[in-house]
C-alpha cells in the first residue's frame, strides 16, 4: 500500500512540477528527462518494500498451512483393522447408498451414490461442477469422510481398510509441478522407472510435440511450469499416473 502510494505521489508531483501547477514554491523546476529519470526509478526505490509484502503474505500463507497441517497430525486417526493382501486380478469397486459429508457443512456433498466398478472397464462420473465427483474418489483415497453408505473392494470394507492409495493413481485438476525437469515431474509416481519406462508414458500421455519443441525429458522447468500451458501440466500428471504400477488409475 505505502510502495504503490508514494509511487503515485512521486508520479503527481512529478506532473504537476512538469505543468508548473504546484499550488507551493519548489526549490527547482523538472525538465521531460529529470522527470521521466524519477518515475522509471520509483519503483525500483521501493522494491524492497514491495518484497517484504510479498514475504509477509507468503509467511501468512505458510503459518495457516502448518495451523491445517498441524491439526491433521493431531487429529486420532484409528488405525487399519485389515491389511488386505490384493491379488493380481481386481476386485471389482462397490458404492452402496453412500454419503459424504465434511465437518462443518450444512448439506452433504454426495447423498445416496450407488453403482459398481467391475475390473478391466472405465466409469465415468458426470455432473454439474459441485456436484461431489472429486469427493467420491477422495473417498477412495481416504480423503474424504464416508458418512453414510458402504463402500466394498472386493471382499473388504473401504472403512475396515481406510484408502485404496496404495494399488491407485491419481490425476487432479490442478497437477502438482516442481522445479526440476521435465522427466523428474513424471518420476515422482516412481522414482525407480527407467528412463525408457518414463519416455514411455510420456509418448503415450501426448507430450511427444511438446518435449520436442523443449528439447526432451531434461527439459528444466520451475515451480511455476515455465510456460507450460494448462493441457501440457494435466498431460504430465497423466503420465505421471500411468507411471505408477498401480491398478486403479483415479482421473
Amino acid at each position: 500500500f505505502f510502495s504503490a502510494l508514494s509511487v503515485a505521489l512521486i508520479a503527481v508531483y512529478c506532473g504537476f512540477n512538469l505543468l508548473r501547477l504546484l499550488p507551493f514554491p519548489v526549490p527547482e523546476t523538472l525538465t521531460l528527462g529529470r522527470a521521466f529519470f524519477v518515475l522509471a526509478l520509483a519503483p525500483e526505490f521501493y522494491a524492497p518494500m514491495r518484497r517484504l509484502a510479498a514475504a509477509y503474505h507468503d509467511r501468512r500463507a505458510a503459518e495457516t498451512a502448518a495451523e491445517r497441517l498441524a491439526a491433521v497430525e493431531q487429529a486420532s486417526v484409528a488405525s487399519a483393522t485389515v491389511v488386505p493382501t490384493w491379488p493380481e486380478a481386481l476386485p471389482s469397486i462397490r458404492f452402496d447408498s453412500v454419503s459424504v459429508r465434511y465437518d462443518g457443512q450444512d448439506r452433504a456433498a454426495v447423498s445416496d451414490v450407488s453403482f459398481e466398478v467391475r475390473a478391466g472397464t472405465i466409469v465415468a462420473l458426470v455432473g454439474p461442477s459441485g456436484s461431489g465427483k472429486s469427493s467420491l474418489l477422495h473417498l477412495l483415497l481416504g480423503l474424504a469422510p464416508l458418512s453414510g453408505g458402504r463402500v466394498s473392494i472386493g471382499d473388504h470394507d473401504l472403512a475396515e481398510i481406510g484408502s485404496i492409495a496404495p494399488i491407485a493413481a491419481w490425476m487432479g485438476q490442478s497437477p502438482l509441478i516442481l522445479a526440476g525437469t521435465i522427466g523428474s515431474n513424471i518420476a515422482l509416481a516412481d522414482p525407480t522407472a527407467s528412463a525408457e519406462r518414463i519416455a514411455e508414458v510420456a509418448r503415450v500421455a501426448g507430450l511427444s510435440p511438446m518435449l520436442l519443441a523443449r528439447g526432451g525429458l531434461g527439459a528444466v522447468i520451475d515451480a511455476r511450469g515455465s510456460g507450460l500451458s494448462g493441457g501440457e501440466r494435466r498431460r504430465i500428471a497423466l503420465a505421471r499416473a500411468l507411471l505408477k504400477p498401480a491398478p486403479v488409475l483415479l482421473l
